[in-house]
């Protein structure tokens, strides 16, 4: 039976994950050993014993702040905006006095309709997606995070209807064409942004949605890419293409057209490439409880 296998790309960001919760939990080991130590040690006033450790205050919570001690969990809920993923809905837990756990869904929808080599376009841009981010704040009281996770969800693309008027001339690869007049050429055009279904990101950046201050409301700022694998740009034609010498063809079957329309789909593909790593850049507010 085959197995399936990770992608390298895949793998890289998992493995960064994995390595930021071992040093996480050695930190946390270390901290839960000192504090053990110091609530052994005899007071300043000579007291020993129950009656020194019911003579001490508690130890005053403050909603996270740097100290150890008055560590508590806290959840931030909050709204985003991001270039190429587009408006998200995201959450927050804290875990350590410097870790978090964050997931969110992103969406934006954009219709446009314009001209382009002799086609009506209408275009549609359908953004969509979930993720989940682990946050690393590696230095006490600076907002500096890293943060590993993927897009668990990724249906991102765009696709596009493409009509011609009878006896207007459009062109694919360099080659002219006519639409016919009984029958015009018409196609469908699409670019899938999910080669990935579950895409590996990376982010880092500053600011927290839930941080350590006591505050009720929270800045944060995200820098960094996710990869979603190769872009792949489709194109369909139908109905009657006639060529400059006169003669007219079945879009969709002949042989020619279909040469002409590889030709712009290897093209296109190819300019669209750098897409592979999805450029994230996105800032977010947010409520902290």
């Amino acid at each position: 039976m085959n197995r399936p296998r990770m992608r390298r790309s895949q793998a890289v960001p998992l493995i960064l994950f994995s390595g930021l919760l071992i040093a996480q939990a050695g930190e946390l080991n270390s901290d839960n050993q000192g504090g053990a130590i110091s609530s052994g040690a005899a007071p300043s006033d000579g007291q020993t014993g129950p009656a020194a450790s019911a003579a001490a205050p508690p130890p005053q919570g403050s909603g996270g702040q740097s100290g150890d001690s008055g560590f508590m969990h806290r959840v931030g809920v909050g709204v985003n905006v991001s270039i190429l993923l587009g408006i998200g809905i995201e959450g927050a837990m804290s875990l350590t006095p410097k870790t978090n756990v964050r997931g969110g869904f992103n969406f934006f929808s954009y219709s446009m309709t314009e001209n382009s080599s002799g086609f009506s376009v209408n275009g549609h841009l359908h953004l969509q997606s979930a993720e989940a981010l682990y946050d690393w704040y590696p230095f006490r009281r600076v907002g500096f995070h890293l943060s590993p996770g993927a897009l668990v969800y990724n249906g991102n693309k765009v696709t596009a209807g493409l009509t011609t008027t009878p006896g207007t001339s459009f062109t694919l690869s360099g080659t002219s064409y006519t639409s016919g007049t009984g029958n015009p050429v018409t196609g469908v055009a699409s670019v899938d942004l999910n080669d990935f279904k579950i895409a590996p990101m990376f982010l880092l950046g500053f600011g927290n949605l839930v941080p350590r201050s006591g505050r009720h409301f929270g800045v944060i700022f995200d820098l960094g890419a996710a990869m979603i694998g190769s872009p792949k740009f489709a194109l369909n034609l139908a109905g009657t293409a006639c060529s400059a010498s006169g003669g007219c063809v079945n879009a969709a079957t002949d042989p020619t057209v279909q040469a002409n329309l590889q030709s712009t789909q290897n093209k296109t593909n190819n300019s669209i490439s750098f897409l592979k790593a999805l450029p994230v850049i996105r800032i977010g507010f947010g409520y902290i409880f």
